[in-house]
């Protein structure tokens, strides 16, 4: 982080929070050992950790300092900032407090544990999502199943719930479309990639229609491109 990045106008909520975002560069978000790591401390110290090479942090620390130098948070949340995206983090208001739950599980696919934070893309508050419902299916669905989705979900946004999916083709994308039919912000897309990263690009639009009035979300910094590690870590 740079020295404004340390100075005394930032609260401990602010450096905590781009701690956060060098901690996701820095190690894949999902990583057993980074939820580990948080047992009883800060996403700062752990930082703090990270850039002293403390020899506890065994394989993740080689390196670590000539990796820090090119995480820039600061840049990062500025540039968010501009392109009208926010980074949400456990002391904010719009905080999930159901991805709590996620702590200390057993890892699927060796991956595990709450997100670091999330950023957001869209006007929908994540501390709305306590009415939530997550549809998700297969990317080669046939047009019965795409339309059931679409059904359900439609059925559910009527009743306030918010439906969640990944915003991939097949059975994701007729659950977003089905939820756009009921009230505003009836639908959440999570991604694998930045919140501006349109993946698959055929997507685009309907993610840029979800972003207008609900909520496209992910774990990874804007502008860094999805892989199939990230995309396992956003199924659990």
């Amino acid at each position: 982080m740079s020295t404004a990045t340390a100075s005394a106008d930032f609260t401990d909520l602010e450096r905590e929070r781009l701690a956060r975002i060098a901690l996701t560069q820095l190690i894949e978000p999902g990583s057993p050992s980074l939820d580990t790591y948080l047992v009883g401390s800060t996403a700062t110290q752990i930082y703090q950790r990270f850039a002293e090479e403390d020899p506890a942090l065994g394989d993740d620390a080689r390196d670590a300092r000539a990796r820090l130098a090119e995480i820039h948070p600061d840049r990062d949340l500025e540039l968010g900032a501009r392109a009208g995206f926010r980074y949400v983090i456990p002391g904010d208001e719009e905080w999930p407090v159901q991805v709590e739950r996620l702590a200390g599980h057993e890892p699927v696919q060796n991956r595990t544990g709450t997100p670091l934070g999330l950023w957001v893309r869209g006007p929908l508050q994540l501390s709305d999502l306590d009415r939530s419902v997550a549809i998700v299916g297969s990317r080669e669905a046939t047009a019965y199943g795409a339309d059931a989705a679409a059904r359900i979900s439609a059925d559910l946004a009527v009743h306030d719930f918010v439906v969640i999916s990944g915003g991939a083709v097949g059975i994701d994308a007729g659950a977003h479309r089905g939820a756009l039919t009921g009230p505003p912000g009836s639908t959440v897309a999570v991604l694998a990639g930045g919140v501006d990263v349109p993946y698959p690009l055929r997507n685009e639009r309907l993610l840029d229609v979800i972003a207008e009035s609900g909520a496209v979300i992910s774990e990874i910094a804007p502008g860094r491109s999805v892989t199939r590690f990230r995309f396992l870590k956003r199924s659990p």
